[in-house]
């Protein structure tokens, strides 16, 4: 063995990062108790699944397990369409609509109308 594998296995961790490791474990174990909103059932409690209503239960949108359909992430979900409805309105008669102009014109002292 040469004197930069021994130093690499008897090289131990500093404090700061020591500290940091059990820091990290701690925060961990500390949000188990803290309430936030859940993304099964969408209300609040603690982190823990087995605390959620929704868990064990199937989604009625999509019949998968363990989340409500209020949270359902699923494509197979449809969104409310709104829809817009415009009315037409429609000549139903018959008859159709023409515009005429009648001209006078005399000649010669006689009067001719014509469209």
């Amino acid at each position: 063995m040469t004197q930069q594998e021994v130093s690499a296995v008897s090289t131990r961790p500093s404090s700061s990062q020591h500290h940091s490791a059990n820091k990290q474990k701690k925060s961990v174990h500390a949000d188990k108790g803290k309430e936030m909103n859940c993304i099964f059932c969408g209300k609040k409690h603690s982190k823990d699944r087995k605390q959620c209503p929704a868990w064990g239960k199937k989604c009625s949108t999509c019949h998968k397990p363990n989340h409500f359909s209020t949270v359902c992430k699923s494509q197979t979900k449809q969104k409310k369409q709104s829809s817009h409805v415009s009315i037409v309105d429609q000549d139903t008669s018959d008859q159709d609509d023409y515009v005429a102009s009648l001209e006078e014109i005399y000649i010669s002292q006689t009067q001719i109308n014509y469209l």
